[in-house]
């Protein structure tokens, strides 16, 4: 199994709890992984609430490593599952909205836990906010194979980012690592990312988040 994340960027990330390794400003949370496993996915979400060791926190606290940046059109493929329609080959960004921007894999499995979370988020806030997934797998197969396990409602298709070169070009366009997935990126109407956070959210996050997009 190759480890697909090993990406020498040294961006400082904002999130609460997160940075890249070596980073003094704050350590990677535990709810994030570095490395691709064997095991294959559960398919197991979160109905939403919050356990009781959810607490609100500041998810974008810290400055930017490039304040203005957008991200750059890298050209994406498609995963998603049996009988659904391929995605585009760009993200959807602007047209009045906030983008958030989750990038996960197949063998993460606080990836696979949050998931369906986001979709709530979206759903909640579908005015004002939409969720574009992207893989980092490299095995496409462990990506879709989650993305056939959701219900018909949920998550069943993601954008997909396989080549190493072009993910790293990709992160740096925006100053951000994916040394810790799951990784998320909150890009305002205009197309300019406004957050960068490592490792996983909590249902907790949702009132900053809803605070955030209603600026």
């Amino acid at each position: 199994m190759r480890w697909s994340l090993l990406v020498p960027v040294s961006f400082a990330l904002l999130a609460a709890g997160c940075s890249d390794p070596g980073s003094d400003a704050v350590r990677p949370r535990t709810d994030g992984v570095v490395g691709s496993g064997s095991a294959a996915p559960s398919g197991k979400g979160p109905a939403g609430a919050a356990s009781a060791n959810d607490k609100p926190r500041k998810l974008c606290d810290r400055p930017l490593a490039k304040p203005g940046a957008k991200p750059s059109a890298q050209k994406l493929a498609s995963v998603h599952a049996d009988g659904e329609t391929a995605l585009g080959d760009t993200l959807p960004i602007g047209g009045g909205k906030w983008t958030w921007i989750n990038v996960w894999a197949g063998w993460c499995e606080p990836c696979l836990e949050e998931i369906p979370l986001l979709k709530q988020w979206e759903d909640k806030l579908k005015d004002k906010l939409r969720v574009a997934f992207v893989s980092f797998d490299d095995d496409p197969r462990l990506a879709v194979r989650f993305l056939t396990s959701q219900p018909k409602d949920g998550v069943r298709r993601s954008h997909h980012l396989e080549d190493m070169d072009a993910r790293k070009s990709w992160l740096e366009s925006m100053g951000a690592s994916a040394s810790t997935l799951p990784l998320q990126v909150l890009v305002d109407p205009q197309g300019v990312v406004r957050c960068i956070a490592s490792g996983s959210v909590k249902a907790a996050d949702l009132p900053e988040i809803e605070a955030l997009v209603s600026k």
